[in-house]
C-alpha cells in the first residue's frame, strides 16, 4: 500500500472515531503490504482485506490469546472501515529487547498450545501464485516479474510439508512480527496463523542467518531462545523446499514495495543476480 499524507491519517483516526475508538493524532509507523498508524496508546492496521477476513483474523487472535498462546489480543473486537482501507486495532506496544533470542522463545511457546482449533496452513504454491497475481497488477518491471515466476515453477506443485505437523504455527515468525507488551513477547498478525509444521516456522531465522549480514551468530541466538528442538531443522528432509518458498516470498514482498521504496530495486536486483550462490555475491539484506 502506499504511504498516505497526513490529511489522509488524519481522515482515518476520524473513520476510527466514528468507529466507537478513540485515536488521536496519529503517525504512520510502518508500510508494507499493510498501513500501521499510531497514536502512543494503540494502532490501527489497515489492509485491503474485506471485512471478513478481517474479522477472522481477529476471531483468531482472540482465540489464541484464550488460550494462554504468546499472541496480542485486539484493542477492539471489530474491523472498522476507513477511506484506506479495513482497519483492526490493537494496544501498542515496545520493540522486544533481544529479538531473535526473544523470537525463538516466543515459538516455542506458541508450538506448545494444543487447546485451539485452526485450519492446516495453505499449501505454498497456491500463496505463492495468488501474490504474483498481485504483482503483476502493479507495476513491477517485466523482467523481474518473469525472473520471479522462473524462480515460483522450481516449486513442487504441492509442496509436499504442508500436510505434516499438528503443531499452531505462525507461518509468519520472523523479528518484525513480535514485540514487548505489558512485560511479555506477543506475535502480532494472525492471518497466517494455523495448523502445521513447527519447523517451518523455523526458516525465517534459518534464512536470515544464510544470507543475512550476521550470519550464524543470529541463529545461535534463535536456537538459545528455541531450545534443544530447534536442532531438527537441519535433519528437515524438506528444508531446502521451505527455504526456497521462504525467500521467494520476501523477493515479492520486496517488489511490491519498489513502488514507495526506491531503494529496494538494489536489492531485488541482487536477491536475482545471486539467488543459486548468494555468499558468492552481495550479502541479503534479510532485516536482522
Amino acid at each position: 500500500m502506499r504511504t498516505p499524507d497526513q490529511d489522509a491519517i488524519r481522515g482515518v483516526a476520524a473513520d476510527l472515531r466514528a468507529g466507537g475508538v478513540r485515536f488521536d493524532e496519529a503517525r504512520v509507523i510502518h508500510r508494507g503490504s499493510s498501513i500501521v498508524i499510531g497514536d502512543g496508546t494503540r494502532v490501527a492496521r489497515i489492509t485491503d482485506d474485506d471485512t471478513s477476513t478481517a474479522e477472522a483474523t481477529l476471531g483468531r487472535s482472540i482465540a489464541l490469546g484464550a488460550s494462554r498462546a504468546p499472541v496480542l489480543e485486539p484493542a477492539h473486537a471489530r474491523p472498522i472501515p476507513t477511506r484506506l482501507g479495513t482497519a483492526t486495532v490493537w494496544p501498542q506496544g515496545r520493540t522486544p529487547p533481544d529479538p531473535l533470542r526473544n523470537l525463538g522463545r516466543a515459538l516455542a511457546a506458541l508450538h506448545a498450545v494444543d487447546d485451539v482449533e485452526l485450519p492446516r496452513r495453505p499449501a505454498a504454491r497456491n500463496l505463492l501464485r495468488a501474490r504474483l497475481r498481485e504483482l503483476s497488477g502493479v507495476g513491477v518491471d517485466e523482467f523481474v516479474l518473469s525472473e520471479l515466476m522462473g524462480i515460483a515453477a522450481v516449486l513442487p506443485e504441492e509442496t509436499s510439508w504442508h500436510g505434516d505437523g499438528n503443531a499452531v504455527v505462525h507461518g509468519d515468525a520472523h523479528t518484525g512480527n513480535i514485540i514487548w507488551f505489558e512485560g511479555k513477547i506477543l506475535f502480532l498478525d494472525t492471518s497466517t496463523v494455523g495448523k502445521g509444521e513447527p519447523r517451518s516456522d523455523m526458516v525465517p531465522a534459518w534464512c536470515a542467518a544464510r544470507r543475512g549480514q550476521r550470519g550464524w551468530e543470529a541463529w545461535e541466538e534463535f536456537r538459545d531462545g528455541y531450545g534443544p528442538g530447534a536442532a531438527d531443522l537441519r535433519d528437515w528432509e524438506h528444508l531446502d523446499e521451505a527455504i526456497l518458498e521462504r525467500e521467494l516470498l520476501t523477493t515479492i514482498f520486496l517488489a511490491e514495495q519498489w513502488q514507495t521504496r526506491p531503494w529496494v530495486r538494489d536489492e531485488i536486483v541482487t536477491r536475482l543476480r545471486t539467488w543459486e550462490s548468494p555468499e558468492r555475491g552481495d550479502r541479503w539484506n534479510t532485516g536482522d
